[in-house]
């Protein structure tokens, strides 16, 4: 699989104690000797642990199908290996910005992946701290498309339908 959604990061590295007390349990030799009170010991480790993945999900529609999976299927490995590897890019550096990740408003992004022959686009949005990826293209002209950004709102759109139903019940 080209993408790994399933990293997460366990509560004790990135603070030192749930009841924000007795540092030493986690530390490394080094910050025992840093003369920090908790919340700068906090800020401290936030800023040097290693960096959290956002998880990703793909858009599904009604029947089960999801597109961008499916799209990716289809590539040639090489070309599936890079827009893997740039979202990969966007999941541990979120927010990104140029030249991998353009922003197409209204809360869509796109990951701006270069092949060997050929320049590919996956739009998505991040919602509840998860990238869910809309929609991937093979680029063909100079702007995205204007039926390419309906598609990926209209998808947006029926994603955040759905999570509003979930969240009542």
């Amino acid at each position: 699989m080209f993408l790994d959604m399933s990293f997460h990061l366990p509560f004790e590295s990135l603070w030192p104690d749930p009841t924000f007390g007795a540092r030493s349990r986690f530390l490394t030799s080094e910050e025992q000797e840093l003369p920090l009170d908790n919340e700068s010991f906090l800020m401290h480790r936030f800023k040097t642990s290693k960096p959290r993945p956002l998880p990703c999900a793909f858009y599904r529609t009604r029947t089960g199908t999801e597109p961008v999976r499916e799209w990716l299927k289809e590539m040639p490995e090489g070309d599936r290996k890079q827009v893997g590897s740039d979202i990969k890019a966007v999941q541990f550096g979120w927010p990104s910005g140029l030249p991998l990740v353009d922003s197409l408003g209204d809360g869509l992004w796109e990951v701006r992946s270069r092949l060997p022959s050929r320049i590919a686009r996956t739009i998505f949005f991040v919602q509840d701290e998860t990238i869910i990826l809309l929609h991937g293209f093979i680029k063909k002209t100079k702007t995205t498309p204007n039926q390419e950004r309906d598609l990926a709102k209209r998808r947006k759109r029926e994603v955040q339908i759905q999570s509003a139903h979930r969240s009542q019940l």
